[in-house]
């Protein structure tokens, strides 16, 4: 695939491609098309630890997941256990955004939220949701701008990424390289690649054997973990 040719929208299989030949071309095609975040969708029916009793999960970035779920359940009993930021329908509260807290790394309580919408727009949420995940299974770094037209992408965009936690995260994206789905390998610190580094033209002035098969493994292409501030 010539980089120059890339269209708006890849395929599944054009993006792993990218991964795989040309993770440059990977980078400049997601930082030219997204508009304002890259996201994934996981089917949590499809996970095999059954850790909960979610729908479904939308990736925003390392640290940062929007959960669909669809009312109080085994593994999501009470709001102690709910994650960070969720979806759940209730008529009565719809479109009110309750904030609460819930544990985090030792004695650290984090800023939550629970974005209430009427049963129907969640119903319709999760039909998104499927058919991002089932076009896109394994891929979280999806542009928004694929997917303008539906209600999730705008929902994400109104709630969550207004969040400021979520703001101080996102400006982090784009410091590890590139991930497909799959957990990358570890990386020490001087061997990551900036999405500036990534986005540099070829020299042309580097030797035969200075070739692709020199560069450092990509890892992760979300954000690193930041100090989650608050009074």
């Amino acid at each position: 695939m010539d980089p120059d040719d890339l269209d708006s929208i890849l395929r599944l299989d054009e993006l792993q491609a990218l991964r795989r030949d040309n993770p440059r071309a990977l980078m400049r095609h997601l930082d030219t098309v997204r508009r304002g975040f890259l996201f994934g969708v996981e089917d949590d029916a499809e996970r095999e630890d059954g850790d909960w009793g979610g729908d479904f999960r939308v990736l925003i970035n390392r640290n940062v997941t929007l959960h669909l779920l669809p009312g109080f359940r085994e593994g999501a009993a009470s709001r102690e256990e709910l994650p960070q930021f969720v979806v759940m329908p209730d008529p009565d509260r719809a479109d009110a955004v309750e904030e609460h807290s819930v544990p985090g790394d030792a004695d650290e309580r984090l800023p939550a939220r629970i974005f209430w919408i009427d049963p129907l727009d969640y119903d319709a949420l999760a039909r998104e949701a499927q058919e991002i995940a089932a076009q896109y299974r394994g891929w979280d770094l999806i542009p928004d701008t694929y997917y303008l037209h539906t209600e999730l992408v705008r929902f994400v965009a109104r709630t969550v990424l207004e969040e400021a936690q979520v703001r101080a995260e996102r400006e982090f994206d784009f410091r590890m390289g590139v991930v497909g789905g799959a957990e990358p390998p570890p990386l020490d610190e001087d061997e990551m690649l900036t999405a500036e580094q990534l986005m540099e033209p070829e020299d042309e002035g580097a030797g035969e054997d200075e070739g692709e098969d020199d560069e450092p493994p990509l890892s992760g292409m979300r954000s690193h973990p930041v100090e989650w501030g608050g009074d």
